[in-house]
Protein backbone atom coordinates (compact mmCIF):
# COMPACT_ATOMS: atom_id res chain seq x y z
CA UNK A 1 0.00 0.00 0.00
CA UNK A 2 2.78 2.44 0.91
CA UNK A 3 4.67 1.59 -2.27
CA UNK A 4 1.56 2.06 -4.43
CA UNK A 5 0.73 5.38 -2.78
CA UNK A 6 4.27 6.69 -3.31
CA UNK A 7 4.37 5.61 -6.95
CA UNK A 8 1.03 7.34 -7.63
CA UNK A 9 2.52 10.56 -6.26
CA UNK A 10 5.47 10.04 -8.61
CA UNK A 11 3.09 9.58 -11.56
CA UNK A 12 1.26 12.78 -10.62
CA UNK A 13 4.55 14.70 -10.47
CA UNK A 14 5.42 13.48 -13.99
CA UNK A 15 2.01 14.60 -15.25
CA UNK A 16 2.57 18.02 -13.69
CA UNK A 17 5.95 18.24 -15.43
CA UNK A 18 4.26 18.01 -18.83
CA UNK A 19 2.35 21.24 -18.24
CA UNK A 20 4.90 23.10 -16.11
CA UNK A 21 5.00 26.85 -16.77
CA UNK A 22 8.81 27.10 -16.78
CA UNK A 23 11.78 24.83 -17.45
CA UNK A 24 12.79 25.27 -13.82
CA UNK A 25 9.41 24.08 -12.60
CA UNK A 26 9.48 21.15 -15.06
CA UNK A 27 12.87 20.07 -13.70
CA UNK A 28 11.56 20.34 -10.15
CA UNK A 29 8.58 18.06 -10.87
CA UNK A 30 10.86 15.56 -12.60
CA UNK A 31 13.17 15.56 -9.60
CA UNK A 32 10.17 14.97 -7.34
CA UNK A 33 9.12 12.00 -9.46
CA UNK A 34 12.61 10.51 -9.50
CA UNK A 35 12.93 10.77 -5.76
CA UNK A 36 9.49 9.28 -5.14
CA UNK A 37 10.19 6.39 -7.47
CA UNK A 38 13.36 5.64 -5.53
CA UNK A 39 11.97 5.91 -1.99
CA UNK A 40 8.94 3.79 -2.89
CA UNK A 41 11.14 0.78 -2.15
CA UNK A 42 14.58 2.21 -1.32
CA UNK A 43 16.21 4.34 1.36
CA UNK A 44 16.76 8.09 0.84
CA UNK A 45 19.94 9.08 -1.00
CA UNK A 46 19.95 12.75 0.03
CA UNK A 47 18.26 15.43 2.14
CA UNK A 48 15.52 16.07 -0.44
CA UNK A 49 14.52 12.41 -0.50
CA UNK A 50 14.73 12.16 3.29
CA UNK A 51 12.16 14.97 3.57
CA UNK A 52 10.03 13.30 0.86
CA UNK A 53 10.04 9.96 2.66
CA UNK A 54 9.24 11.65 5.99
CA UNK A 55 6.19 13.36 4.46
CA UNK A 56 5.02 10.26 2.57
CA UNK A 57 5.17 8.18 5.76
CA UNK A 58 3.11 10.86 7.51
CA UNK A 59 0.51 10.77 4.72
CA UNK A 60 0.47 6.98 4.88
CA UNK A 61 -0.43 7.16 8.60
CA UNK A 62 -3.12 9.78 7.97
CA UNK A 63 -4.70 7.54 5.32
CA UNK A 64 -5.08 4.83 7.99
CA UNK A 65 -5.83 7.00 11.00
CA UNK A 66 -8.21 9.57 9.50
CA UNK A 67 -8.47 12.64 11.74
CA UNK A 68 -6.54 11.01 14.56
CA UNK A 69 -3.60 12.74 16.22
CA UNK A 70 -0.19 12.03 14.72
CA UNK A 71 3.34 13.04 15.68
CA UNK A 72 6.26 14.21 13.55
CA UNK A 73 8.77 12.83 16.04
CA UNK A 74 12.38 14.08 16.20
CA UNK A 75 12.55 15.70 12.76
CA UNK A 76 15.98 17.28 13.22
CA UNK A 77 17.55 14.00 14.38
CA UNK A 78 16.16 11.96 11.49
CA UNK A 79 17.06 14.23 8.57
CA UNK A 80 20.30 15.89 9.72
CA UNK A 81 22.58 12.96 8.71
CA UNK A 82 21.35 13.31 5.11
CA UNK A 83 21.86 17.08 5.06
CA UNK A 84 25.29 16.71 6.66
CA UNK A 85 26.37 14.32 3.90
CA UNK A 86 24.99 16.59 1.17
CA UNK A 87 26.86 19.58 2.61
CA UNK A 88 30.08 17.58 2.80
CA UNK A 89 29.60 16.46 -0.82
CA UNK A 90 28.86 20.02 -1.94
CA UNK A 91 25.51 19.04 -3.49
CA UNK A 92 23.34 21.46 -1.48
CA UNK A 93 23.53 24.88 0.14
CA UNK A 94 22.13 25.80 3.54
CA UNK A 95 19.86 28.34 1.85
CA UNK A 96 18.27 25.69 -0.38
CA UNK A 97 18.04 23.27 2.55
CA UNK A 98 16.14 25.95 4.49
CA UNK A 99 13.74 26.28 1.56
CA UNK A 100 13.06 22.53 1.71
CA UNK A 101 12.41 22.74 5.47
CA UNK A 102 10.06 25.68 4.87
CA UNK A 103 8.20 23.66 2.24
CA UNK A 104 7.97 20.67 4.59
CA UNK A 105 6.34 22.69 7.38
CA UNK A 106 4.04 24.55 5.01
CA UNK A 107 2.94 21.15 3.71
CA UNK A 108 1.94 20.12 7.25
CA UNK A 109 -0.61 22.94 7.19
CA UNK A 110 -2.83 21.24 4.57
CA UNK A 111 -4.13 18.45 6.78
CA UNK A 112 -6.60 20.24 9.03
CA UNK A 113 -10.18 20.99 8.08
CA UNK A 114 -12.80 23.35 9.44
CA UNK A 115 -12.99 21.82 12.88
CA UNK A 116 -16.12 20.44 14.53
CA UNK A 117 -18.33 20.93 17.56
CA UNK A 118 -17.07 22.32 20.83
CA UNK A 119 -13.48 21.73 19.80
CA UNK A 120 -13.77 24.23 16.95
CA UNK A 121 -15.42 26.79 19.22
CA UNK A 122 -12.78 26.64 21.91
CA UNK A 123 -9.54 25.63 20.20
CA UNK A 124 -10.25 26.87 16.68
CA UNK A 125 -8.78 25.18 13.63
CA UNK A 126 -5.20 24.67 12.61
CA UNK A 127 -4.15 22.32 15.40
CA UNK A 128 -4.29 18.59 14.73
CA UNK A 129 -1.45 17.47 16.96
CA UNK A 130 1.40 17.07 14.45
CA UNK A 131 3.79 17.79 17.30
CA UNK A 132 7.42 18.12 16.18
CA UNK A 133 10.31 17.57 18.59
CA UNK A 134 13.76 19.14 18.24
CA UNK A 135 16.93 19.17 20.33
CA UNK A 136 17.30 16.92 23.34
CA UNK A 137 19.70 14.08 23.99
CA UNK A 138 21.50 11.68 21.67
CA UNK A 139 20.09 8.22 22.53
CA UNK A 140 23.44 6.44 22.40
CA UNK A 141 25.95 9.00 23.69
CA UNK A 142 23.81 11.07 26.06
CA UNK A 143 25.26 14.26 24.56
CA UNK A 144 23.14 17.27 23.64
CA UNK A 145 21.71 16.61 20.16
CA UNK A 146 21.00 20.14 18.83
CA UNK A 147 22.13 20.34 15.19
CA UNK A 148 21.74 22.80 12.27
CA UNK A 149 18.28 21.43 11.37
CA UNK A 150 17.09 22.28 14.90
CA UNK A 151 17.67 25.96 14.10
CA UNK A 152 16.14 25.59 10.64
CA UNK A 153 12.86 24.33 12.14
CA UNK A 154 12.59 27.40 14.39
CA UNK A 155 13.52 29.61 11.44
CA UNK A 156 10.60 28.19 9.45
CA UNK A 157 8.11 28.52 12.31
CA UNK A 158 9.14 32.08 13.20
CA UNK A 159 9.58 33.57 9.74
CA UNK A 160 6.46 31.98 8.26
CA UNK A 161 4.51 32.60 11.49
CA UNK A 162 3.15 29.05 11.62
CA UNK A 163 1.18 27.70 14.56
CA UNK A 164 0.90 24.20 13.14
CA UNK A 165 2.69 22.05 13.98
CA UNK A 166 3.39 22.58 17.65
CA UNK A 167 7.16 22.44 18.22
CA UNK A 168 8.84 21.34 21.44
CA UNK A 169 12.49 22.07 22.17
CA UNK A 170 13.97 19.44 24.44
CA UNK A 171 16.57 21.13 26.63
CA UNK A 172 19.52 19.66 28.48
CA UNK A 173 22.19 21.11 30.75
CA UNK A 174 24.33 21.46 27.63
CA UNK A 175 21.83 23.06 25.26
CA UNK A 176 23.86 25.73 23.39
CA UNK A 177 23.30 29.36 24.35
CA UNK A 178 22.63 30.08 20.68
CA UNK A 179 19.67 27.67 20.77
CA UNK A 180 18.25 29.33 23.89
CA UNK A 181 18.53 32.70 22.11
CA UNK A 182 16.85 31.29 19.02
CA UNK A 183 14.01 29.71 21.02
CA UNK A 184 13.18 32.93 22.90
CA UNK A 185 13.38 34.96 19.68
CA UNK A 186 10.94 32.52 18.08
CA UNK A 187 8.53 32.86 21.01
CA UNK A 188 8.65 36.64 20.68
CA UNK A 189 7.93 36.39 16.96
CA UNK A 190 5.22 33.76 16.76
CA UNK A 191 3.96 33.42 20.35
CA UNK A 192 3.93 30.24 22.42
CA UNK A 193 6.45 28.26 20.36
CA UNK A 194 8.61 26.41 21.00
CA UNK A 195 7.46 24.68 24.15
CA UNK A 196 10.47 24.22 26.41
CA UNK A 197 10.83 20.68 27.79
CA UNK A 198 13.30 19.41 30.39
CA UNK A 199 15.17 16.18 29.57
CA UNK A 200 16.56 15.94 33.10
CA UNK A 201 13.01 15.54 34.42
CA UNK A 202 11.42 13.52 31.62
CA UNK A 203 14.07 10.89 30.83
CA UNK A 204 14.32 9.51 34.42
CA UNK A 205 10.53 9.73 34.69
CA UNK A 206 9.95 7.63 31.56
CA UNK A 207 12.34 5.00 32.81
CA UNK A 208 10.80 4.79 36.27
CA UNK A 209 7.12 5.20 35.41
CA UNK A 210 6.91 3.48 32.01
CA UNK A 211 9.78 1.00 32.10
CA UNK A 212 11.73 2.41 29.15
CA UNK A 213 15.38 1.51 28.69
CA UNK A 214 17.85 4.40 28.97
CA UNK A 215 18.42 4.55 25.21
CA UNK A 216 14.71 4.49 24.41
CA UNK A 217 13.96 7.07 27.10
CA UNK A 218 16.57 9.41 25.63
CA UNK A 219 14.78 9.10 22.29
CA UNK A 220 11.34 10.27 23.47
CA UNK A 221 9.21 12.72 21.51
CA UNK A 222 5.85 14.47 21.81
CA UNK A 223 2.42 14.00 20.26
CA UNK A 224 -0.68 16.18 20.31
CA UNK A 225 -0.48 19.00 22.86
CA UNK A 226 2.15 17.86 25.37
CA UNK A 227 1.88 14.09 25.49
CA UNK A 228 5.13 12.17 25.92
CA UNK A 229 5.76 9.14 23.72
CA UNK A 230 8.52 6.80 22.66
CA UNK A 231 9.88 6.98 19.12
CA UNK A 232 8.78 4.14 16.85
CA UNK A 233 8.34 1.65 19.69
CA UNK A 234 5.40 2.89 21.75
CA UNK A 235 1.59 2.87 21.61
CA UNK A 236 0.97 5.52 24.27
CA UNK A 237 -2.81 6.30 23.99
CA UNK A 238 -2.12 9.44 26.05
CA UNK A 239 -5.74 10.58 25.91
CA UNK A 240 -7.14 7.11 26.22
CA UNK A 241 -8.74 5.24 23.38
CA UNK A 242 -11.71 7.63 23.28
CA UNK A 243 -10.72 11.25 23.91
CA UNK A 244 -14.22 12.22 25.03
CA UNK A 245 -13.87 10.13 28.19
CA UNK A 246 -10.23 10.70 29.06
CA UNK A 247 -10.62 12.70 32.28
CA UNK A 248 -12.96 13.80 35.04
CA UNK A 249 -13.98 17.33 35.96
CA UNK A 250 -11.98 17.55 39.17
CA UNK A 251 -13.42 20.87 40.42
CA UNK A 252 -17.04 19.68 40.25
CA UNK A 253 -16.04 16.62 42.27
CA UNK A 254 -15.09 18.93 45.16
CA UNK A 255 -18.37 20.83 44.95
CA UNK A 256 -20.23 17.53 45.03
CA UNK A 257 -18.10 16.24 47.90
CA UNK A 258 -19.17 19.10 50.20
CA UNK A 259 -22.80 18.93 48.97
CA UNK A 260 -23.58 15.31 49.87
CA UNK A 261 -22.64 14.07 46.40
CA UNK A 262 -25.11 16.34 44.59
CA UNK A 263 -24.05 18.24 41.47
CA UNK A 264 -25.74 21.69 41.65
CA UNK A 265 -25.45 22.01 37.86
CA UNK A 266 -28.01 19.27 37.21
CA UNK A 267 -29.26 18.07 40.59
CA UNK A 268 -27.89 14.55 40.09
CA UNK A 269 -26.42 12.69 43.07
CA UNK A 270 -23.65 10.13 43.32
CA UNK A 271 -24.45 6.68 44.77
CA UNK A 272 -25.07 6.80 48.52
CA UNK A 273 -21.84 5.01 49.42
CA UNK A 274 -19.83 7.87 47.88
CA UNK A 275 -21.75 10.68 49.62
CA UNK A 276 -20.34 12.10 52.86
CA UNK A 277 -22.81 14.77 53.92
CA UNK A 278 -22.58 18.55 53.69
CA UNK A 279 -19.79 20.97 54.43
CA UNK A 280 -21.50 22.12 57.62
CA UNK A 281 -21.39 18.52 58.89
CA UNK A 282 -17.62 18.30 58.40
CA UNK A 283 -15.46 19.15 61.41
CA UNK A 284 -12.04 19.39 59.74
CA UNK A 285 -10.18 19.56 56.46
CA UNK A 286 -9.41 15.88 56.87
CA UNK A 287 -13.13 15.17 56.58
CA UNK A 288 -13.43 17.43 53.53
CA UNK A 289 -10.54 15.63 51.87
CA UNK A 290 -11.91 12.20 52.74
CA UNK A 291 -15.21 13.16 51.09
CA UNK A 292 -13.37 14.46 48.04
CA UNK A 293 -11.29 11.31 47.71
CA UNK A 294 -14.43 9.14 47.71
CA UNK A 295 -16.01 11.19 44.90
CA UNK A 296 -12.89 11.30 42.73
CA UNK A 297 -12.29 7.58 43.19
CA UNK A 298 -15.84 6.88 41.98
CA UNK A 299 -15.56 9.22 38.99
CA UNK A 300 -12.03 8.15 38.04
CA UNK A 301 -12.98 4.47 38.17
CA UNK A 302 -15.88 5.08 35.79
CA UNK A 303 -13.63 6.96 33.36
CA UNK A 304 -11.05 4.15 33.37
CA UNK A 305 -13.78 1.52 32.98
CA UNK A 306 -15.37 3.28 29.99
CA UNK A 307 -11.97 3.74 28.37
CA UNK A 308 -11.08 0.10 28.89
CA UNK A 309 -14.35 -1.03 27.33
CA UNK A 310 -13.69 1.21 24.29
CA UNK A 311 -10.15 -0.10 24.00
CA UNK A 312 -11.37 -3.70 24.16
CA UNK A 313 -13.73 -3.01 21.24
CA UNK A 314 -11.22 -0.93 19.28
CA UNK A 315 -8.91 -3.92 18.93
CA UNK A 316 -11.67 -5.66 16.99
CA UNK A 317 -13.18 -2.67 15.15
CA UNK A 318 -10.32 -0.23 14.53
CA UNK A 319 -6.90 -1.88 14.11
CA UNK A 320 -4.02 0.24 12.77
CA UNK A 321 -2.07 -1.83 10.25
CA UNK A 322 -0.22 1.17 8.77
CA UNK A 323 1.14 2.15 12.15
CA UNK A 324 1.72 -1.42 13.28
CA UNK A 325 4.02 -2.46 10.42
CA UNK A 326 6.42 0.34 11.40
CA UNK A 327 6.23 0.07 15.20
CA UNK A 328 8.87 -1.99 16.97
CA UNK A 329 7.40 -5.12 18.52
CA UNK A 330 4.33 -5.56 16.31
CA UNK A 331 5.90 -7.61 13.52
CA UNK A 332 7.84 -9.61 16.12
CA UNK A 333 4.72 -10.41 18.16
CA UNK A 334 2.26 -10.62 15.27
CA UNK A 335 -0.03 -8.14 17.05
CA UNK A 336 -1.53 -4.82 16.02
CA UNK A 337 -0.60 -1.82 18.18
CA UNK A 338 -4.18 -1.71 19.46
CA UNK A 339 -3.76 -5.30 20.73
CA UNK A 340 -0.55 -4.59 22.63
CA UNK A 341 1.95 -5.40 19.89
CA UNK A 342 4.24 -2.40 20.53
CA UNK A 343 7.37 -2.71 22.63
CA UNK A 344 5.94 -0.20 25.13
CA UNK A 345 2.28 0.24 26.09
CA UNK A 346 0.45 2.71 28.29
CA UNK A 347 -2.63 4.89 28.37
CA UNK A 348 -3.78 7.92 30.31
CA UNK A 349 -5.53 11.25 30.39
CA UNK A 350 -5.30 14.83 31.55
CA UNK A 351 -6.58 16.58 34.65
CA UNK A 352 -7.47 20.12 33.68
CA UNK A 353 -8.35 22.55 36.45
CA UNK A 354 -6.32 21.13 39.32
CA UNK A 355 -5.25 24.63 40.36
CA UNK A 356 -8.94 25.50 40.76
CA UNK A 357 -9.24 22.52 43.11
CA UNK A 358 -6.10 23.51 45.02
CA UNK A 359 -7.27 27.10 45.50
CA UNK A 360 -10.76 25.88 46.48
CA UNK A 361 -9.35 23.61 49.18
CA UNK A 362 -7.14 26.44 50.43
CA UNK A 363 -10.18 28.73 50.63
CA UNK A 364 -12.13 26.17 52.68
CA UNK A 365 -9.17 25.61 54.99
CA UNK A 366 -8.51 29.33 55.49
CA UNK A 367 -12.07 30.68 55.70
CA UNK A 368 -13.87 27.86 57.53
CA UNK A 369 -11.41 25.81 59.55
CA UNK A 370 -8.28 27.88 60.30
CA UNK A 371 -9.47 31.51 60.52
CA UNK A 372 -13.13 30.61 61.17
CA UNK A 373 -14.22 33.71 59.23
CA UNK A 374 -17.40 31.99 58.03
CA UNK A 375 -19.29 28.90 59.06
CA UNK A 376 -19.48 25.84 56.87
CA UNK A 377 -23.19 26.59 56.39
CA UNK A 378 -22.61 30.14 55.13
CA UNK A 379 -19.78 29.02 52.83
CA UNK A 380 -21.88 26.26 51.28
CA UNK A 381 -24.88 28.58 50.93
CA UNK A 382 -22.71 31.08 49.06
CA UNK A 383 -21.38 28.41 46.71
CA UNK A 384 -24.85 26.96 46.02
CA UNK A 385 -26.11 30.48 45.33
CA UNK A 386 -23.27 30.84 42.80
CA UNK A 387 -22.06 33.74 44.95
CA UNK A 388 -25.17 35.83 44.18
CA UNK A 389 -25.75 37.98 47.28
CA UNK A 390 -22.34 37.05 48.70
CA UNK A 391 -20.04 39.35 46.75
CA UNK A 392 -18.20 40.78 49.82
CA UNK A 393 -17.36 37.23 50.94
CA UNK A 394 -16.30 36.30 47.40
CA UNK A 395 -13.99 39.31 47.13
CA UNK A 396 -12.45 38.54 50.50
CA UNK A 397 -11.64 35.02 49.34
CA UNK A 398 -10.14 36.30 46.08
CA UNK A 399 -8.04 39.00 47.75
CA UNK A 400 -7.14 37.57 51.17
CA UNK A 401 -6.81 33.80 50.83
CA UNK A 402 -3.38 32.58 49.54
CA UNK A 403 -3.36 31.20 46.00
CA UNK A 404 -1.25 28.65 44.15
CA UNK A 405 1.28 30.41 41.91
CA UNK A 406 2.62 32.88 44.48
CA UNK A 407 5.25 30.74 46.22
CA UNK A 408 3.07 30.63 49.35
CA UNK A 409 3.52 27.34 51.26
CA UNK A 410 0.00 27.59 52.71
CA UNK A 411 -1.58 27.32 49.25
CA UNK A 412 1.10 25.12 47.71
CA UNK A 413 0.59 22.48 50.41
CA UNK A 414 -3.02 22.00 49.26
CA UNK A 415 -1.94 21.94 45.62
CA UNK A 416 0.59 19.23 46.39
CA UNK A 417 -2.16 17.21 48.07
CA UNK A 418 -4.31 17.44 44.93
CA UNK A 419 -1.44 16.40 42.67
CA UNK A 420 -0.45 13.47 44.88
CA UNK A 421 -4.08 12.32 45.05
CA UNK A 422 -4.38 12.33 41.26
CA UNK A 423 -1.19 10.30 40.85
CA UNK A 424 -1.92 7.82 43.64
CA UNK A 425 -5.46 7.11 42.44
CA UNK A 426 -4.22 6.52 38.89
CA UNK A 427 -1.96 3.71 40.11
CA UNK A 428 -4.99 1.44 40.53
CA UNK A 429 -5.92 1.36 36.84
CA UNK A 430 -4.80 -0.91 34.01
CA UNK A 431 -6.29 -2.66 31.00
CA UNK A 432 -5.72 -5.68 28.75
CA UNK A 433 -2.95 -3.95 26.82
CA UNK A 434 -0.98 -2.17 29.53
CA UNK A 435 -0.29 -1.92 33.23
CA UNK A 436 0.25 1.84 33.48
CA UNK A 437 -2.26 4.71 33.54
CA UNK A 438 -0.33 7.94 32.97
CA UNK A 439 -1.25 11.27 34.56
CA UNK A 440 -1.11 14.48 32.54
CA UNK A 441 -1.69 18.19 33.07
CA UNK A 442 -2.23 19.65 29.61
CA UNK A 443 -5.35 20.71 27.81
CA UNK A 444 -5.10 23.18 24.89
CA UNK A 445 -8.42 24.99 25.47
CA UNK A 446 -9.88 22.14 27.49
CA UNK A 447 -10.40 24.39 30.52
CA UNK A 448 -13.24 26.20 28.74
CA UNK A 449 -15.89 23.47 28.09
CA UNK A 450 -15.46 21.83 31.53
CA UNK A 451 -15.85 25.28 33.07
CA UNK A 452 -19.18 25.66 31.32
CA UNK A 453 -20.34 22.45 33.02
CA UNK A 454 -18.89 23.23 36.46
CA UNK A 455 -20.83 24.98 39.22
CA UNK A 456 -19.29 27.83 41.21
CA UNK A 457 -16.34 26.77 43.37
CA UNK A 458 -15.15 27.74 46.83
CA UNK A 459 -12.25 29.83 45.48
CA UNK A 460 -14.79 32.45 44.31
CA UNK A 461 -15.07 31.26 40.73
CA UNK A 462 -18.59 31.52 39.30
CA UNK A 463 -20.51 28.76 37.50
CA UNK A 464 -19.88 28.40 33.78
CA UNK A 465 -16.59 30.31 33.73
CA UNK A 466 -13.29 28.66 32.74
CA UNK A 467 -11.39 26.56 35.24
CA UNK A 468 -7.59 26.81 35.51
CA UNK A 469 -5.77 25.79 32.35
CA UNK A 470 -3.38 22.85 32.37
CA UNK A 471 -0.96 23.17 35.34
CA UNK A 472 -1.05 26.95 35.34
CA UNK A 473 -2.36 28.97 38.31
CA UNK A 474 -5.98 30.11 38.29
CA UNK A 475 -6.31 32.99 35.84
CA UNK A 476 -5.29 36.27 37.46
CA UNK A 477 -4.46 34.79 40.86
CA UNK A 478 -0.67 34.68 40.38
CA UNK A 479 0.37 38.17 41.45
CA UNK A 480 4.04 37.86 42.38
CA UNK A 481 5.63 37.23 39.01
CA UNK A 482 6.79 34.24 37.02
CA UNK A 483 9.50 33.08 39.40
CA UNK A 484 6.83 32.59 42.07
CA UNK A 485 4.80 30.53 39.60
CA UNK A 486 7.84 28.32 39.09
CA UNK A 487 8.41 27.92 42.84
CA UNK A 488 4.78 26.93 43.38
CA UNK A 489 4.82 24.57 40.40
CA UNK A 490 7.73 22.64 41.91
CA UNK A 491 5.81 21.88 45.10
CA UNK A 492 5.17 18.41 43.64
CA UNK A 493 7.29 15.89 41.72
CA UNK A 494 6.85 16.56 37.98
CA UNK A 495 8.64 13.35 36.97
CA UNK A 496 5.63 11.30 38.04
CA UNK A 497 3.38 12.79 35.37
CA UNK A 498 4.57 11.11 32.21
CA UNK A 499 1.54 11.96 30.12
CA UNK A 500 2.94 15.49 29.84
CA UNK A 501 2.44 18.90 31.42
CA UNK A 502 1.85 22.50 30.38
CA UNK A 503 2.71 25.60 32.38
CA UNK A 504 1.57 28.65 30.41
CA UNK A 505 3.16 32.00 31.22
CA UNK A 506 2.08 35.24 29.59
CA UNK A 507 4.92 37.73 29.20
CA UNK A 508 4.27 41.30 28.06
CA UNK A 509 6.45 42.25 25.06
CA UNK A 510 7.84 45.29 26.86
CA UNK A 511 9.53 42.95 29.36
CA UNK A 512 11.66 41.57 26.52
CA UNK A 513 12.43 44.76 24.62
CA UNK A 514 16.13 44.56 25.42
CA UNK A 515 18.76 41.83 25.26
CA UNK A 516 18.81 42.03 29.05
CA UNK A 517 15.12 41.09 29.15
CA UNK A 518 15.70 38.05 26.97
CA UNK A 519 18.66 36.99 29.14
CA UNK A 520 16.52 37.29 32.26
CA UNK A 521 13.88 35.03 30.74
CA UNK A 522 16.50 32.38 30.08
CA UNK A 523 18.06 32.84 33.52
CA UNK A 524 14.62 32.36 35.06
CA UNK A 525 13.85 29.20 33.09
CA UNK A 526 17.09 27.30 33.74
CA UNK A 527 16.80 27.25 37.59
CA UNK A 528 13.17 26.13 37.24
CA UNK A 529 14.34 23.15 35.22
CA UNK A 530 17.16 22.50 37.69
CA UNK A 531 14.53 22.39 40.47
CA UNK A 532 12.63 19.66 38.63
CA UNK A 533 10.28 21.65 36.39
CA UNK A 534 9.14 19.67 33.35
CA UNK A 535 7.80 22.26 30.90
CA UNK A 536 7.05 25.92 30.29
CA UNK A 537 5.77 27.86 27.31
CA UNK A 538 5.85 31.64 26.98
CA UNK A 539 3.15 33.60 25.22
CA UNK A 540 4.73 36.95 24.45
CA UNK A 541 1.79 39.18 23.52
CA UNK A 542 -0.13 42.11 24.99
CA UNK A 543 -3.90 42.30 25.53
CA UNK A 544 -4.28 45.32 23.24
CA UNK A 545 -2.94 43.33 20.28
CA UNK A 546 -5.34 40.46 20.97
CA UNK A 547 -8.34 42.80 21.27
CA UNK A 548 -7.38 44.56 18.05
CA UNK A 549 -7.20 41.17 16.32
CA UNK A 550 -10.74 40.40 17.49
CA UNK A 551 -12.00 43.69 16.09
CA UNK A 552 -10.03 43.53 12.83
CA UNK A 553 -9.22 39.88 12.09
CA UNK A 554 -8.22 40.60 8.48
CA UNK A 555 -5.31 42.68 9.77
Amino acid sequence: GAIALTRRYADTAREKAKTAATPEKKAEYEKMAEGLDHIAEGTPRNFWEACQMYMLYHIFLIVDNGPGVTSMGRFDQYVWPYLKKDLEDGTITMEYAQELVDAFFLKLNIFYGGGFGKGAQTAGIGHIGQHTTIGGTDPKTGEDAVNPVSYMVLESIARLKLHEPTVSLRTTKNTPQKMWDCAIATSMNVGGLPLLQNDDCIIPGIMRELGFSLEDARNYAFIGCQEITGSGNDYPAPNGSAMGINGIYWPIALVMAINNGINPMNGRQAPAEYCSGYLYDMKSMDEVKAAYEKLTKWMFTWIATLNNYCEHEYTRLFPFPNLSISTEGCMESGKDVSAGGAKYNSYGGTATGLATVGDSLTALKYMVFDKKIVSGKEMLDAILANWEGYEPLRQRIINEVPHYGNADPYADMEQKYVMDLYYNESRGFHNERCKVYKCGMFGAADHVPPGESTWGTSDGRKAGTPIADAMSPVQGRDEKGPTSVFVSSCCFDHSRYMDGMAVNLKIHPTALNSDDGITKLQDMTKPYFEDGGMEVQYNVVDAATLRAAQQHPDE
